[in-house]
């Protein structure tokens, strides 16, 4: 049996016209009305031996990330009931939709950044699903949020890093990197646009995503504020591979 996965070779201009028509349930399973398609454009040209994205804008907060949290050289634990807000604000005159603000985050007025995945925060013991996404290409969907510091644009910068027991397979022997993500955290919606997310995509060459399920695996991203220092959130976390209906979608066959 062979699991067709993010096998799909797409020229990057096609696959970013191929995301910006599809979009992924968001972490509170509801469907959003769209964001612009650079953040998920960007996921396509991962160094990621698949690349592409999906996912739509959750609503309501999010909630602490946990994990082992850096920042301006220092560590911390960040708290696990602390909660971020996801509401749009103002900050230097743009209008971000996924931007917290300054304190929010446990009383934060230092950079931070929290991920979250289906509403949850990621923690250490965090099980992360495996989905199929509405472009034809299974992902572990992640959620982030941040503040504390003043962005230049609506594209926040960051590097996100995957290792899965048994399946580093990608770029550079990793699960999935991509040292360059462009997260958009704007408001602005656009027909059919997807973001808000950042899709980790397992690697091409695993011939069965079904094994998947049950492995262990080490999360890691690295947030780049504009003015700021780097933080790092990082947590180590289960993976879950349940097929359903919508793997065939993805070219699985049971």
């Amino acid at each position: 049996m062979r699991t067709l996965s993010s096998g799909l070779a797409l020229h990057p201009l096609l696959l970013g016209v191929t995301l910006a028509l599809a979009g992924c349930a968001g972490d509170d399973g509801s469907t959003s009305a769209g964001s612009t398609s650079g953040a998920s454009t960007s996921a396509a040209t991962s160094s990621s031996s698949s690349g592409g994205s999906s996912g739509d804008e959750t609503g309501g907060s999010g909630t602490s990330g946990g994990g082992t949290t850096s920042a301006g050289g220092t560590t911390s634990s960040t708290s696990g009931g602390a909660t971020t807000s996801s509401s749009s604000s103002s900050t230097g005159g743009l209008e971000l939709c996924h931007f917290g603000g300054t304190g929010e985050s446990g009383g934060s007025v230092e950079p931070w950044l929290e991920l979250t995945h289906k509403g949850a925060p990621i923690t250490d013991g965090s099980v992360l699903g495996l989905e199929c996404g509405l472009q034809g290409l299974f992902m572990l969907e992640i959620v982030p949020y941040f503040g504390g510091f003043e962005p230049v644009d609506e594209f926040i910068q960051m590097a996100v890093e995957m290792d899965v027991d048994g399946f580093n397979l990608g770029p550079e022997g990793h699960f999935y990197k991509f040292d360059d993500f462009s997260f958009y955290a704007g408001c602005e919606l656009s027909d059919g646009g997807v973001g808000f997310i950042i899709p980790v995509i397992p690697p091409d060459t695993i011939d069965d995503v079904a094994a998947l399920e049950g492995a262990s695996g080490s999360l890691s991203v690295t947030l780049f504020p504009d003015g700021g220092d780097p933080v790092v959130v990082s947590a180590s976390v289960k993976l879950s591979a349940v097929a359903d209906d919508m793997w065939q979608f993805c070219g699985y066959m049971p």
